[in-house]
């Protein structure tokens, strides 16, 4: 058990390390391996240099703490944003449909120009938040092209679709 311990804690240094190496030129990038080598020990002393330690090489309870309290600012700062989902979670059978309106349906208007992108056949459409004939027909293109039920409608599974074909393919196109 003492080994497993052992283990997961150099794995978490070497995670720390990590992060910090993305941002910090300084602070040399270490295999996240279990193994407290000579890339984890040079790193390590990088880290307590830059940061007013003692560059003794070894995680002690002071350079740990720091080390983490650096590691989770590092990991909020440079974070994706946090993604949102306008799709409604209730009643469990809800899909946008013609004559719907507001923000959902402006969201899957975008996700379609988005992906028209990528996928042929999506005509680009008019950002209206209003749920036309225009958007159930790029719908029913694109879940032809994705294999789900053609219906024109925006349901949970639809919406997922979007979302993470929009995620996958188009994301870096998005100016």
């Amino acid at each position: 058990m003492a080994r497993y311990n052992e283990n997961v804690a150099i794995r978490n240094v070497q995670r720390y390390l990590r992060q910090l190496s993305y941002t910090d030129a300084d602070i040399p990038p270490v295999p996240i391996d279990g193994i407290f080598g000579e890339a984890t020990e040079l790193s390590l002393i990088a880290f307590q240099t830059k940061n007013g330690l003692s560059p003794s090489g070894v995680a002690d309870r002071e350079s740990f703490d720091t080390l983490y309290q650096k590691y989770l600012i590092s990991s909020k700062r440079f974070a994706p944003p946090k993604g949102f989902s306008p799709f409604s979670r209730v009643p469990e059978q809800h899909a946008l449909t013609v004559g719907d309106i507001g923000f959902a349906v402006s969201s899957v208007q975008f996700l379609l120009n988005e992906i028209s992108i990528i996928q042929d056949g999506i005509e680009e459409i008019a950002i209206t938040g209003i749920y036309n004939i225009d958007t159930a027909r790029a719908v029913s293109v694109f879940q032809a092209g994705t294999a789900l039920d053609v219906t024109g409608e925006v349901d949970k599974e639809t919406w997922d679709m979007l979302v993470d074909t929009y995620e996958h393919y188009a994301k870096d196109y998005v100016q």
